[in-house]
C-alpha cells in the first residue's frame, strides 16, 4: 500500500471511529429515567422509559454503582462507583452507558453528586471532610462549600444556578436532619423550614425553580411518646413522606395522603408535571404520581431500586450564563 492510498484508509478510519464516539454521546430521543437497582446482590445503573417500560442496565460491573444523574443535555450520566481501589467515587458514562471514565484524576470518598443547571460543574460529598464541594465537570477547580455533619449531603442544584438546598445535621438535635440552602456566589446559608421538626431529607427543586420537594417524618404521623424518644425504629419511619414548599419556605403542604408505605426521594419530571420516588412495598420500587393528584403509578418491579433521575429530550436548558451560573430552564422545544 503506498503513502498516499494509507493516509487516506487512515482518515477514513479516523472519521468513522470519531462519528462512532459521537454516536455514543447523543442523548435519548424519548423521556427516560436512570436508576440504580439491588439484584442478586449487586449494585447497578439502570434506564427505562417514563413509564416503566424498556428497562435496560447499563452497568454490569463487579463493583457497586449508583447514584446516577442525567447531564442537562442528556448525553452523559454522573455517577457514584466503587470500581477503583474499591473507594467510591464519581465516574461519567455516555448515556447508553458505554465510555465510562473517571471524574477526577485522585481518588476520594465522593458521593451525592449533582448538575449544575448549565452542565458544566457539580456539587457532591467528600465524606472524609463531610462536606459539600464543587467542581467543574473535568475534575477541576475543587473546593468546599459547606458543612454538613453526619449527612449525606443531598445537594440539589437550583433551576438558575444561585442556590444549592443541601440537608444538614449542624444544630439539630442527635437524629435531626433539616434542609439548608446555601447560595454558590456568597457562601450563605439559610434554613428552609426553621420552625418544623428537623426529621426532612432528599431536597429536589421543581424546574421552575418556585418550589422544592422533600421527604418529611412530619409532626402530626409521631406518636408523642416516640416524638419524644427521637426513636420508634422502623414502624415509625413508615410515615416519612413526601412535601413540597415554596422556595421562600412558605406554603408547605404534603403531597401524598399518610399511607403505610414509606414515600422518599422525590424527582421533578423535567415537564414540571410529576414526581417520581421511591415507596417501600415491602421493599422499595420506583413510582410516580402527577402533582396536584393522588394516584401513584409503579415503574419497577424487580430488585431494590432507587435514585431515579428525568431526563426528557424536549425540555433543555437553553441560554446559559456561566459567568453568574444561570440557566433559563423548562422551554419545551417548539414542534
Amino acid at each position: 500500500m503506498n503513502v498516499k492510498l494509507f493516509t487516506v484508509f487512515s482518515c477514513i478510519n479516523f472519521v468513522l471511529l470519531n462519528s462512532v464516539i459521537f454516536a455514543w454521546a447523543e442523548a435519548p430521543e424519548t423521556p427516560k429515567i436512570v436508576f440504580t437497582s439491588i439484584r442478586a446482590g449487586n449494585s447497578d445503573i439502570y434506564i427505562m422509559n417514563a413509564d416503566g417500560t424498556g428497562e435496560f442496565r447499563l452497568t454490569q460491573h463487579l463493583s457497586e454503582d449508583s447514584e446516577p444523574k442525567w447531564a442537562p443535555t442528556g448525553d452523559q450520566i454522573l455517577f457514584v462507583s466503587e470500581r477503583q481501589d474499591s473507594v467510591p467515587d464519581l465516574f461519567l458514562m455516555d448515556a447508553d452507558g458505554k465510555n465510562i471514565r473517571k471524574v477526577f484524576k485522585d481518588t476520594v470518598h465522593r458521593t451525592s453528586p449533582a448538575y449544575a443547571p448549565d452542565g458544566k460543574r457539580i456539587a457532591y460529598l467528600r465524606d472524609t471532610e463531610r462536606a459539600i464541594y464543587t467542581a467543574t465537570i473535568t475534575g477541576e477547580e475543587e473546593k468546599q462549600l459547606v458543612q454538613v455533619g453526619k449527612s449525606n449531603g443531598e445537594p440539589d442544584w437550583s433551576p438558575d444556578g444561585t442556590e444549592i438546598a443541601f440537608v444538614s445535621t449542624l444544630g439539630t438535635r442527635q437524629g435531626g436532619s433539616q434542609i439548608r440552602i446555601v447560595s454558590t456566589q456568597t457562601n450563605a446559608q439559610k434554613i428552609l423550614l426553621p420552625d418544623e421538626l428537623p426529621l426532612m431529607r432528599a431536597p429536589a427543586w421543581s424546574p421552575s425553580g418556585d418550589e422544592i420537594a422533600f421527604s418529611w417524618l412530619n409532626l402530626d404521623v409521631w406518636d408523642v411518646n416516640v416524638l419524644l424518644q427521637w426513636g420508634g425504629g422502623d414502624a415509625a419511619w413508615k410515615n416519612e413522606t413526601l412535601y413540597v414548599v415554596n422556595r421562600d419556605g412558605s406554603g408547605l403542604r404534603r403531597l401524598l395522603n399518610r399511607a403505610k408505605a414509606r414515600a422518599v426521594d422525590p424527582v421533578w419530571s423535567p415537564r414540571d408535571d410529576e414526581i417520581a420516588y421511591r415507596r417501600s412495598e415491602p421493599v422499595f420500587q420506583l413510582f410516580k404520581f402527577v402533582v396536584g393528584g393522588q394516584i401513584s403509578e409503579q415503574l419497577t418491579y424487580e430488585g431494590m431500586n432507587r435514585g431515579p433521575d428525568w431526563f426528557d429530550p424536549a425540555v433543555l436548558p437553553v441560554q446559559p450564563n456561566v459567568e453568574l451560573l444561570t440557566t433559563t430552564w423548562g422551554k419545551l422545544k417548539q414542534k
